[in-house]
């Protein structure tokens, strides 16, 4: 029987460790969450503690549980607890979690404080140790099957479902051992193998149902890893501007089909490997390069305007250019926006044009011609006007009109300007200053 008992706890061992390795496993590739790295090390301790059972058995057959094989086990009850906590801080507030916490220990220590002060043989104590230890991981388990189960999103897929039910068993496997250990003083053969068998095959149950959950995550990442993906592609083709990825050397990496049509081609796949500054008119060309590398260089961003081609025809843009980071933070290239100008800075020319064509007819007009507005300011006017009251176009723009009006004639100027808004013409007559010395004129 004593063979049997061994054997069952060497392959204890084994599931213990093959579901390290398995939460292991999933925390690093999968889950970067701190549940699984906590309920990982649980298994490593009660893994730890079964081999030193195995290889220093205790002095005597009524202790049941050597010391240093209790103080190893009772540390995978804590490990369990920090992983339900994890799953979800059952409170908002981190103090709040550490006085948790901390009450959590305390509790624990003070349980075995009380139970090496019973004054009763060795084998009672060792019974009752081994008691609180399976009630501690029957509630540990409880614990985390049940947070487990309300607070992660795949605790009902398959995998999660799994893992939930193995990891309850658990628990009330714990709690039969617990039990079994007070009532049955020695524990009877037969139990012992019924325990050493469901031992193994425990962990065996959690670490299937995390091998499928792991493959679940897996599923479920790439797919919103896909929609992402499919999202970012949708909102930068949906871009009225260009958007250009190159990498350090200025390579087209990724454009969005704005980018190709600016530039004359049917698709973005056309544009995905070319030169990004061959884009760029001959005359802007060292520049734009100079001020894109400067961005990857100091990973500031820049805009400047410049002549883009399309085949060989020229147009205005406006570049946005940004630094393009990894994930590890390092600057992997440059993003791009490409904004077309070219009608704006068309019209800006007709604007241009045509004011130098009014201001020629208007300096054309023979007599004095001055515009103002609703209240008296002066807002274009001829050079004789400018020639008559001698100030610079600064003095004009500051001076307003009805102050170069004699005062005796002002009232009857300004009613004639109220005129013009409300009936839409008026004259008068009025004496004006002019110049520097303020002569007195008629007009």
């Amino acid at each position: 029987m004593a063979d049997i008992v061994a054997t069952l706890l060497w392959v204890q061992v084994g599931s213990a460790a093959w579901l390290f390795f398995i939460l292991l496993l999933v925390y690093l590739r999968v889950y970067r969450e701190p549940s699984l790295r906590f309920w990982s090390l649980s298994f490593a301790m009660l893994a730890l503690s079964l081999v030193w059972q195995l290889i220093a058995p205790p002095p005597s057959a009524g202790e049941l549980l050597s010391w240093p094989s209790y103080a190893l086990g009772m540390g995978q009850y804590p490990l369990i607890v920090l992983a339900a906590i994890n799953l979800k801080p059952p409170v908002p507030s981190r103090r709040r979690q550490t006085l948790l916490l901390a009450g959590l220990a305390a509790g624990a220590l003070l349980l075995c404080l009380a139970t090496c002060w019973i004054p009763t043989g060795r084998p009672n104590v060792a019974r009752i140790l081994r008691f609180e230890r399976q009630m501690e991981g029957a509630a540990a388990a409880a614990w985390f099957s049940i947070a487990f189960w309300r607070k992660h999103y795949l605790a009902r897929t398959a995998g999660g479902r799994t893992t939930v039910l193995f990891t309850a068993l658990y628990a009330l496997r714990h709690a039969a051992l617990g039990f079994a250990t007070l009532a049955l003083p020695p524990l009877r053969g037969g139990f012992l193998v019924a325990g050493g068998v469901s031992g193994a095959v425990m962990p065996m149950g959690i670490a299937a149902g995390l091998a499928v959950l792991a493959s679940e995550a897996l599923g479920a990442t790439t797919r919103k890893l896909r929609d992402s993906e499919e999202r970012y592609r949708t909102l930068v083709d949906a871009s009225p501007d260009g958007i250009v990825a190159t990498d350090p050397l200025g390579t087209i990496l990724m454009c969005n089909r704005r980018a190709a049509e600016l530039h004359g081609c049917a698709d973005a796949a056309g544009l995905i490997g070319t030169p990004a500054p061959m884009l760029i008119a001959p005359a802007d060309r060292s520049r734009v390069r100079a001020a894109i590398f400067s961005t990857v260089a100091e990973g500031t961003p820049i805009s400047l305007e410049c002549q883009i081609l399309r085949g060989e025809l020229e147009r205005s843009a406006e570049l946005t250019a940004a630094p393009m980071r990894s994930s590890g933070g390092a600057i992997a290239g440059s993003v791009t926006i490409v904004h077309d100008i070219t009608e704006r800075k068309e019209a800006d020319r007709a604007l241009r044009r045509e004011r130098e064509f009014s201001t020629q007819v208007i300096d054309a007009i023979p007599g004095i011609f001055f515009v103002l507005d609703r209240l008296g300011k002066y807002v274009r006017w001829n050079g004789n006007f400018e020639n008559l009251i001698d100030l610079p176009a600064e003095g004009i723009l500051r001076s307003v009109a009805i102050d170069r009006i004699h005062p005796e004639d002002r009232q009857r100027v300004l009613g004639a300007m109220e005129a013009v808004f409300a009936e839409g013409s008026a004259e008068a007559e009025a004496r004006g200053f002019v110049g520097q010395t303020q002569n007195v004129r008629h007009f």
